[in-house]
C-alpha cells in the first residue's frame, strides 16, 4: 500500500440526552466554543427539535436527541475536533454521558488492482468459497471486534470496506468506543470532558499503530 493517496477523517462521539435545538451555531458562539465570525459561515445549517447538523470551519457537528458526534476530514483538525467536543460537555451541566466513541478512518490506495485484490483475500481468506463457489468471492464489508488491552470498559471496533473514494482502495475504520456508565453510575459531562482529554493521546497512537501493523500485514509483496 502507499500513503500517498490516504484520506483520512476524525470524529468524536458522546452519547446523553441531548436537546438538538439548542445547537445552533451561535450556541457555539455564545459559549465562546466557536468565534463569532466562525458561526457565521456555516453550511447547509439544519436545526429542528431532532436534529442540528451543519458544517462550520472544518467542523462536522452532528448532535441528535441521543448523542452529539463532531468530526472532521482535515487534519490539521485532529485535536482542535477534541477541544471542541471537551468545551461542549464542560458547558453542559447537568447532563449525563453514557459512552465516548473516539473514531478514526483512513482511505488508503494500493498499487494496482491485483494489490487491492491481496488485501481482501489476506484479511477474507477464500480457500473455504473457491471450494463451494465456481466464481470469485471478494470482501464487502469485514467487521472485527478486538477485545481492549486497558483496564478500561468498552472495546475496539474495526471496519474494513473497498474505498469509495480512493482508487484500488480500502477503507478502514476504527472505533475507539468506551462505557462511562458502570453499574448505574452516572458520569458527568464534565468527567467525560476530562477523559476525553486523558486518553485521546493514547486513543491516537493505538489507531496509527493498528493502521500501520494492518497495512503491513497486508500489503502485496
Amino acid at each position: 500500500m502507499t500513503q500517498a493517496d490516504n484520506r483520512r477523517s476524525f470524529t468524536v462521539v458522546a452519547t446523553g440526552p441531548f436537546a438538538p435545538g439548542t445547537f445552533h451555531p451561535w450556541w457555539f458562539a455564545h459559549h465562546k466554543l466557536l468565534g463569532e465570525v466562525e458561526s457565521k459561515g456555516t453550511d447547509q445549517v439544519l436545526v429542528t427539535p431532532d436534529a442540528t447538523i451543519f458544517n462550520v470551519a472544518g467542523f462536522d457537528i452532528d448532535v441528535r436527541t441521543n448523542r452529539i458526534q463532531i468530526g472532521t476530514t482535515q487534519e490539521n483538525l485532529f485535536e482542535p475536533v477534541r477541544d471542541l467536543m471537551c468545551g461542549v460537555l464542560d458547558v453542559l451541566e447537568g447532563t449525563f454521558i453514557d459512552e465516548l466513541g473516539i473514531n478514526w478512518v483512513e482511505h488508503y490506495s494500493t498499487q494496482s488492482e491485483k494489490a487491492w485484490h491481496h488485501v481482501g483475500d489476506t484479511l477474507v481468506p477464500k480457500t473455504m468459497w473457491n471450494k463451494i463457489w465456481p466464481k470469485r468471492a471478494g470482501m464487502l464489508n469485514l467487521q472485527v471486534q478486538l477485545e481492549r488491552n486497558d483496564d478500561l470498559n468498552g472495546k475496539i471496533n474495526l471496519n474494513f470496506q473497498p474505498s469509495n473514494i480512493v482508487k484500488n482502495g480500502i477503507f478502514t475504520s476504527i472505533n475507539d468506543h468506551y462505557n462511562l456508565k458502570i453499574n448505574d453510575a452516572k458520569v458527568s459531562s464534565a468527567e467525560a470532558s476530562e477523559f476525553l482529554r486523558k486518553h485521546w493521546t493514547s486513543s491516537k497512537e493505538t489507531a496509527e499503530k493498528l493502521f500501520k501493523e494492518l497495512y503491513e500485514h497486508t500489503n502485496a509483496t
